[in-house]
């Protein structure tokens, strides 16, 4: 199984999987770009994703830490799922900008504020959208 995380940065992914995983459950996370000014975002997001093919080719389970509010980062999944046959659902994390923004500004690496608020603005789009794409299932938590 593939669980594909969905929301805006700081609006609870990585405390959901930390609350919900079980202690061997893989994760590949897209945290690595917030943590690290220095590295390339392609760099990061390619290692992020090579992760999780690996994993899926060994036919593990695995949980994908990022935003994913935009279409073409979960098609990515999705075709990963449908090439090594495995079930994908969404968990997508509905948290409101205020809350994401005072979040954020806590964390001692931060995400850019025109990031957190662009994939907030993104948020009802992605939801309405995650309908139509054919996950085994969706499960949808206000934040």
């Amino acid at each position: 199984m593939i669980t594909l995380m969905m929301g805006a940065p700081a609006s609870g992914k990585t405390t959901y999987i930390q609350q919900h995983r079980e202690l061997n459950d893989l994760v590949t996370s897209s945290d690595l770009v917030r943590l690290d000014r220095e590295i390339e975002v392609a760099d990061a997001m390619r290692a992020f994703r090579i992760k999780g093919v690996y994993w899926a080719k060994q036919g593990e389970s695995f949980w994908v830490d990022a935003t994913n509010t935009f279409a073409h980062h979960r098609k990515f999944w999705r075709d990963i799922a449908k090439q090594y046959e495995m079930p994908i659902r969404v968990i997508a994390i509905h948290t409101p900008y205020h809350i994401c923004q005072n979040r954020n500004k806590q964390r001692e690496y931060p995400a850019d504020m025109r990031v957190v608020r662009s994939h907030c603005h993104r948020m009802p789009q992605a939801l309405a959208s995650i309908e139509h794409e054919g996950y085994e299932s969706i499960e949808v938590i206000n934040g």
